[in-house]
């Protein structure tokens, strides 16, 4: 799944993932929550923030969104970090971050941010 990932995440970027490219998040029904998991990948990329939050929790249960815009000038484009909270300061720092460029779909940074914090834990 890490080169299919990796190429889906290279796809995102540069807004060139077909349907097709999302069928890698695909994993075999043992939890529910999973199935829609490649369906919210592709409205996400479409531009559906609800469907990036819906991806979220399906990938990354209890997790948190933050969407800020990052400004430069006259330009701003969205910036989006997911993470846990940490329940104790023992716990490790767990997180992803997508920055955009002018014009780059809120909903499709989320998506990044999540795929690549699926990249990290495939990685780990």
């Amino acid at each position: 799944m890490n080169n299919a990932l990796d190429g889906l995440i290279a796809k995102v970027e540069s807004g060139t993932a077909t349907p097709a490219d999302f069928r890698c998040l695909e994993v075999p029904m043992q939890d529910m929550r999973y199935t829609q998991m490649p369906h919210s990948a592709r409205m996400a990329y479409k531009g559906s923030f609800d469907a990036a939050l819906a991806l979220l929790e399906s990938a990354r249960p209890g997790w948190t969104v933050r969407l800020t815009a990052t400004v430069g000038g006259s330009k701003r484009w969205p910036y989006v970090h997911i993470f846990k909270m940490r329940e104790t300061e023992d716990d490790p720092a767990m997180g992803a971050n997508s920055s955009g460029y002018e014009g780059f779909c809120p909903a499709r940074a989320a998506l990044l941010a999540i795929l690549r914090a699926m990249k990290e834990e495939k990685d780990a």
